[in-house]
């Protein structure tokens, strides 16, 4: 079963997460590595959580949502 078994978030999930905002340059990097780190560690739920406050979500693999405000 597709949630019993680790998946990366893939170089589509993220392009999409980075195309659900307008994230500047820095904000992007940020995510982006953050991300790798994630995939390295093989972690399956995680969020990052941006300097501004706003965060990108990740569940096994799939962007699930994020939030302007960080709350």
């Amino acid at each position: 079963m597709y949630h019993e078994t680790y998946h990366p978030v893939n170089a589509e999930m993220l392009k999409f997460a980075l195309d659900n905002k307008s994230y500047n340059e820095e904000e992007r990097a940020f995510i982006t590595e953050e991300v790798a780190k994630a995939n390295a560690g093989k972690v399956r739920n995680f969020k990052v959580i941006l300097p501004s406050g706003e965060f990108v979500e990740f569940q096994n693999g799939i962007f699930i949502g994020g939030r302007a405000d960080g709350q």
